[in-house]
């Protein structure tokens, strides 16, 4: 390996290996997962050549959650040690985007002088329980969300998040309350208390709408270029169905090259941002979208007359219905496939391989240099 090569694979972290954010400091281009997504392919065709595609390796992440804990006049904000809920306090992550580190910085300074006690998980006390900060990249300026162990706000969290704001770097600030025990970081109730409502992305081309409890990729330059090649692959002039949707980014990049789309997920804050986003686009592309807000099963008809279908489940992959469903479409000419869990996506990908599906193209996207996974692209097309 030459050195330009080996100093672009290589990152160097002083909370490693406590901090559970990476697994790898060295040839981070290289997970051993390439090689177990190579050999399933390779049962399949072993013609088939699996890129592995990656960008920067430092500075990409643009969006983090993170664990508060530890003591008031001292906070760790952070992520877990390997197997514990004890945080590791990483101020200065290699892997986050520049903004976030300062923005780091301010909160904890902030949170001294105001007296923001951290949640300590043994007693269930304490108030700030996580974090969520998102660049925009465009200003970098902060989205910010305190996932508070409370059910409302009060005249201290008013006064902190004001002392926040007045500093500068925030493009939002946002109070999320979850006070029940339990291992899942946002509650359902969400408060913005300053700033702007939306932030907002380019990709591929197209301003996207992101409300703080929406997902969105944290290594956005390499996405963009996923969002290119699934544009590259995808069939032109056809009726696109998508499903597991989030915001609708995948399908709306194909809008343009598309007869139609209905973009179907179930997180019950992405309609408002799909239609923002829609809302910004030609006219003549606002008419031929659709969105509905549900679960995946429950919009099954809608792979009857579908010609693309693009799906991006979460980790365990598709609905044994939403499966079903596709391997018995007789209008379905491609399916797109992004998946984040390979077990699910090999056991999805065998099943509609048997059913008569070939794989036209396949790659993986290294969206977390650090860690042992790939994001996988695949495109599937009626054999014969």
């Amino acid at each position: 390996m030459n050195d330009k090569l080996s100093e672009f694979s290589t990152i160097r972290c002083q909370h490693f290996p406590l901090c559970s954010g990476c697994l790898f400091q060295e040839h981070v281009h290289e997970p051993p997962a390439q090689k177990m997504l190579a050999d399933f392919f390779k049962t399949i065709d072993p013609n088939l050549f699996i890129p592995l595609h990656y960008k920067e390796i430092v500075g990409w992440r643009t969006r983090a959650k993170l664990a508060v804990r530890g003591e008031m006049k001292c906070p760790q904000i952070g992520l877990f040690h390997f197997g514990t809920h004890d945080v590791v306090d990483i101020p200065d992550c290699p892997l986050h985007h520049r903004a976030i580190n300062h923005a780091l910085g301010v909160l904890k300074d902030t949170m001294v002088k105001a007296g923001i006690e951290p949640y300590v998980e043994e007693k269930k006390m304490g108030l700030l329980r996580y974090v969520q900060l998102a660049v925009e990249r465009k200003s970098n300026r902060v989205q910010l969300v305190l996932v508070l162990n409370s059910e409302t706000s009060n005249d201290k969290i008013a006064h902190f998040v004001k002392q926040l704001y007045m500093l500068g770097v925030w493009h939002s600030i946002w109070l999320n309350f979850q006070p029940r025990i339990s291992n899942t970081i946002f509650g359902e109730k969400w408060l913005l208390c300053e700033g702007e409502e939306y932030l907002w992305e380019n990709l591929a081309g197209i301003s996207c709408c992101f409300h703080p409890a929406c997902f969105c990729q944290a290594h956005l330059s390499l996405f963009d270029e996923m969002l290119q090649h699934i544009n590259n692959f995808a069939l032109k002039g056809k009726r696109v169905v998508e499903f597991y949707g989030g915001v609708g980014i995948i399908g709306l990049t194909l809008l343009k090259n598309s007869a139609s789309l209905v973009c179907i997920e179930v997180n019950p804050f992405a309609k408002q941002c799909f239609e923002k986003t829609v809302g910004k686009m030609d006219k003549s592309l606002q008419e031929k979208v659709s969105f509905k807000a549900g679960l995946s099963e429950n919009f099954l008809e809608f792979c009857d007359g579908a010609e693309v279908v693009v799906v991006d489940p979460p980790r365990k992959g598709l609905s044994r219905e939403l499966r079903e469903k596709l391997k018995s479409s007789t209008s379905l000419q491609q399916i797109i496939y992004i998946s984040c869990g390979f077990a699910g996506f090999k056991r999805d990908s065998v099943d509609l391989i048997e059913a008569g599906w070939e794989v036209k193209h396949a790659a993986g996207y290294l969206l977390f240099p650090g860690s042992d996974h790939i994001e996988i692209l695949c495109v599937f097309e009626k054999s014969g």
